[in-house]
């Protein structure tokens, strides 16, 4: 059994997803029980933001290491 986070729309902050998903994980499940689903469409804006967000992500890991 696994708990689900759905996330319909994408954040340009990828920190807000995190913390939806950090949400579930303080309910006291272990990491690999949670599933993250991410509705993204193709040829949207959703793909633009994706790319971002991960663009953000590798800033963020490159100045916190």
């Amino acid at each position: 059994m696994y708990q689900a986070v759905l996330l319909p729309s994408l954040d340009w902050n990828p920190c807000s997803e995190d913390q939806a998903v950090a949400r579930v994980l303080r309910r006291g499940q272990k990491e690999e029980s949670v599933k993250v689903i991410r509705y993204i469409l193709l040829g949207t804006i959703d793909e633009r933001i994706m790319a971002r967000q991960c663009e953000k992500r590798w800033v963020a890991s490159r100045h916190l290491d």
